[in-house]
């Protein structure tokens, strides 16, 4: 079994993708009848490394900090999203934003 998560429509959410060994993929749908603040982060590297893998952003909110480093690998022929995704439940404001680029 394989799993993969990535905000694929774009509207916030993480989506998730179920691929199982002989059997068809599958995308469960999730009714949301809320909806809560989030950031995604993209950042661009050089040379061979387009996506920026390895780079960190911290973000503080009056809740505390929360940090990723984006590594594009999770497990053996896995895969994840080019982007950081952050979810922020109810805040509407971030602190302070910190980048250490790869």
């Amino acid at each position: 079994m394989a799993l993969s998560y990535a905000d694929l429509d774009n509207d916030g959410n993480l989506d998730i993708v179920v691929n199982s060994l002989n059997a068809p993929l599958s995308h469960p749908q999730e009714q949301r009848t809320w909806q809560k603040s989030n950031v995604s982060i993209s950042f661009k590297g050089e040379g061979m490394n387009k996506f920026g893998v390895g780079s960190k952003a911290y973000l503080f909110t009056k809740n505390g900090l929360q940090y990723q480093e984006l590594m594009l690998t999770r497990g053996f022929e896995s895969s994840s999203d080019t982007k950081l995704h952050f979810g922020l439940d109810t805040l509407s404001v971030i602190g302070q934003r910190t980048y250490s680029l790869a």
